[in-house]
């Protein structure tokens, strides 16, 4: 069943890169595909978001919990008719709410733009996972590694982040409000959470070690648990919103960073001295990067949030830069480090090319940084623009005068299209490994568990 998702996963993110290069070529060429609704920016950047995360991350990371659980229980998994078949609920419920986007029918809600039967229908896929790990982890007495507390966290959170999200009859600052914390619950609470607990079971497991400091690594659980979802509010400083409640997500965001500081410390602490074990794994490289840099999107949002930073880049594509960042660069890294970790295991046969995989993280985090670092620069330019033009009342940025922000960052924007580009390149090259590891990767040994009682055949 963890193979299957894996899979599934590994497919949807080469719809999720595709679809992601053409919205940004969209935009800075909008003439391309003009007259096809389908194809328009408004409907482009919900489709490509909604395939990411729910097409190509939701399914990994479930695969990779299922993967898990029962390693780190000794129990092994209930239910796995229903999960196995959840799985393509799941696809056929991400391919139509996609559609329905394109043609239209999406609310406008931010992430959750499917329409109102897509949302509930998406709950109840995500409320399966849910119910098949926590029936397979309930006997299970002892104290919980940090990895398995992450893991299973996430796979709670995120269906109740999806029903959250579809509360109805919420005045238009209730939804800005509800759409900042959906945002960073999905974010933090979901993507940020389990590929935590993918790099706590890693690095120990591709080392034979240990985590130096699990209870470091609790702090940053329970600080996780407290803050992500409730700091989202900083991305709309000056908004519509209460001035308490924008300063009580400025200081949640501050304390995200304890976050990061124990991430980093465990990373690199269990690390020490294993260079060598580190230039020997892709999968530990994969692993390493994305773990070492999971500060970088916590710390830029902490930032963006004081009001005289959010003067200048609220509402401005900073914080795409910092999502693009969390999604492609954290998720993706993480996710392929796992995949390229277990999937010989899971199938019997070698990685088919480790010098494709090194290729896939020189391209991926090349385009990665390309990508965000430019939506960063837009994102400044384009506040610094839009101050400038009140201050001085050279220009009004509105009408005619919007053009001062356009010719700012329109080169950035074709450094963005560059990023996209390279990025999808590595996206192609891991959908090209992962495809010859499953036709022709070299017969290894397999790895199998205990089997399943029969009540659950």
């Amino acid at each position: 069943m963890a193979r299957r998702h894996l899979l599934v996963g590994a497919a949807f993110l080469l719809l999720a890169g595709f679809l992601t290069l053409v919205q940004v070529f969209k935009g800075v060429f909008p003439a391309f595909l003009d007259g096809f609704g389908f194809w328009s920016y408004g409907r482009l950047s919900p489709m490509a978001t909604a395939v990411a995360i729910f097409g190509w991350l939701t399914p990994t990371l479930i695969g990779a919990a299922y993967y898990l659980v029962p390693r780190l229980t000794g129990a092994p998994l209930r239910y796995v008719r229903l999960g196995a078949l959840n799985l393509w609920f799941l696809v056929a419920v991400v391919i139509t709410g996609t559609f329905s986007i394109g043609f239209g029918m999406g609310d406008g809600f931010e992430l959750f733009e499917f329409p109102i039967w897509a949302d509930l229908l998406l709950l109840v896929a995500w409320a399966i996972p849910a119910i098949v790990v926590a029936a397979s982890i309930r006997l299970h007495s002892a104290a919980p590694p940090a990895a398995l507390l992450y893991v299973v966290a996430a796979l709670i959170w995120l269906p109740a982040i999806a029903a959250v999200s579809n509360l109805p009859g919420l005045e238009p600052v209730g939804a800005s409000v509800l759409a900042a914390f959906t945002t960073a619950a999905v974010h933090y609470l979901w993507i940020v959470a389990a590929v935590l607990g993918l790099v706590f079971y890693l690095v120990p497991r591709l080392t034979d070690g240990f985590l130096i400091n699990e209870q470091l690594a609790r702090i940053g659980f329970w600080t996780l648990a407290l803050t992500g979802a409730a700091s989202g509010y900083s991305r709309f400083t000056h908004g519509p919103g209460a001035e308490w409640l924008e300063t009580i997500s400025i200081v949640l965001g501050l304390l995200l960073v304890v976050v990061a500081i124990t991430v980093f410390v465990n990373v690199v602490g269990s690390l020490h001295g294993r260079r060598d074990e580190i230039r020997s794994s892709v999968a530990l490289r994969f692993v390493f990067v994305g773990a070492l840099l999971i500060p970088v999107p916590i710390l830029l949002s902490a930032l963006a949030g004081f009001r005289s930073v959010a003067s200048i880049v609220g509402l401005t594509s900073w914080w795409e830069g910092t999502s693009f960042f969390v999604l492609f660069g954290i998720g993706g890294w993480v996710t392929a480090g796992f995949l390229y970790a277990v999937l010989p295991r899971l199938l019997g046969r070698n990685l088919y090319d480790t010098g494709l995989a090194t290729w896939h993280l020189r391209l991926s985090l090349i385009g990665v940084t390309v990508t965000s670092v430019s939506l960063w620069l837009a994102g400044l330019l384009a506040g610094f623009t839009w101050v400038g033009g009140t201050s001085t009342g050279a220009y009004v940025n509105t009408g005619a005068g919007f053009s001062q922000t356009l010719d700012a960052v329109s080169l950035v924007g074709v450094l963005t299209l560059i990023g996209v580009l390279v990025a999808f390149c590595g996206q192609l090259v891991h959908g090209y490994l992962v495809y010859r590891t499953v036709t022709s990767g070299r017969a290894a040994v397999q790895e199998v568990l205990v089997s399943v009682g029969a009540e659950d055949e």
